[in-house]
């Protein structure tokens, strides 16, 4: 992908980043999408209910993190860049705690909106261990809590306004789609027609849906294999597959380049003018794939934006 220009004011950093990947100059990111208080309730079950065939949890400890464009941000942050985060919240406490833990992370939550109207969105995890020091740990329940419904005009033009000045000091865009309301066609425009206007990459990773022109004019988009064979009606069950795929949507949405995510067989990259890669992987066994996506997201993001 082309080198794109970076903030002219940032300072050169050591020769490699604590990770062991690259290191770069500080980036300013603009990470709009949907933000999730992720809650993770861990237990052991050692029998089941006499009230009903379920097992009984027997709570040990509780995590709070943020998920999908929030995870995003995170996994920024932890890379080193200067981050701000678009979004919506409900006036409650979880929403409150989501704009604490960005704060205590140094992400900007000026351009988080609060939206009396709908909650915030919050996935109970619920995790159980059958035997000794949490091993055969496995997911027992999801639960979640949101309103899916699309902003009401007068939150999509607030969204919108605050998008805009947002744009203007930021070196870079990522979007994180799951298609809960926020993102509507004339938020996401804005944001793509924003940083094609000043020259800056957007890249997406996209909600799962048949029609991936409200992707047009990205950069690049990630998305998984499931969200590709949808949006391309093509079945992704080899490497020629893939390119076609990969190809096809990177000219049909005038990308410059798009990133399949594979699962168990990698993820596959085809780049404007011909030029793929294919990155294998060795897969594992995981009771638990939440932000697998929100991390390619984050690293392919990031090291684009830096060209």
């Amino acid at each position: 992908m082309a080198r794109r220009k970076t903030n002219s004011s940032a300072h050169p950093e050591s020769a490699r980043h604590e990770h062991g990947l690259p290191a770069l100059k500080p980036l300013r990111v603009l990470v709009a999408g949907e933000v999730i208080l992720d809650r993770y309730i861990w237990g052991d079950v050692s029998r089941i209910s006499p009230e009903a065939p379920i097992p009984i949890l027997r709570v040990q400890r509780r995590e709070e993190k943020p998920g999908n464009a929030g995870f995003v941000m995170a996994n920024l942050r932890a890379l080193g860049a200067d981050v701000s985060a678009l979004s919506v919240v409900g006036s409650d406490r979880n929403g409150s705690l989501l704009r604490e833990i960005f704060a205590d992370l140094g992400i900007s939550t000026r351009s988080i909106l609060i939206d009396p109207d709908r909650p915030t969105i919050v996935k109970d995890r619920m995790l159980g261990s059958v035997q000794a020091a949490n091993r055969a740990t496995q997911q027992l329940l999801r639960v979640d809590e949101e309103d899916p419904t699309p902003l009401k005009p007068a939150r999509e033009r607030e969204l919108i306004a605050r998008l805009k000045a947002e744009l203007r000091n930021c070196d870079g865009v990522l979007i994180s789609d799951i298609d809960k309301g926020m993102l509507t066609a004339p938020v996401l425009r804005a944001l793509i027609d924003g940083g094609r206007a000043r020259g800056i990459p957007v890249i997406i990773d996209p909600r799962r849906t048949d029609d991936f022109s409200i992707y047009r004019g990205a950069t690049a988009l990630t998305p998984n294999r499931h969200e590709t064979e949808v949006a391309t009606g093509m079945r992704l069950t080899d490497r020629g597959a893939w390119r076609k795929a990969a190809e096809t949507l990177v000219r049909k949405l005038g990308l410059e380049a798009c990133l399949i995510t594979l699962d168990r067989d990698g993820m596959y990259l085809a780049e404007r003018g011909g030029k793929d890669t294919y990155v294998s992987t060795a897969p594992r066994e995981v009771y638990d794939v939440t932000g697998a996506g929100d991390v390619v997201l984050s690293v392919f993001g990031m090291f684009s934006i830096a060209g």
